[in-house]
């Protein structure tokens, strides 16, 4: 019985720090918000874009070796 009331302690104090540590997060603001995600959004379509062209490219170049 001692190590299970021992195991809700630890976890106990482990969510008692998560909350003290969130509170110390410094948060973006919204214009921060929206400009990282926009970043993210345009760098990850650029990205499939680079690769549906590499792809293409590839695939392309091996069906003419295939033939």
């Amino acid at each position: 019985m001692g190590k299970i009331k021992e195991r809700w302690q630890k976890i106990k104090v482990f969510f008692q720090e998560v909350k003290k540590e969130t509170k110390q997060v410094t948060w973006p603001s919204k214009t921060e918000l929206f400009s990282y995600t926009l970043a993210v959004l345009i760098a990850v379509f650029l990205m499939g874009v680079i690769l549906g062209i590499e792809d293409k490219f590839i695939s392309t170049i091996l069906s003419l070796v295939i033939r």
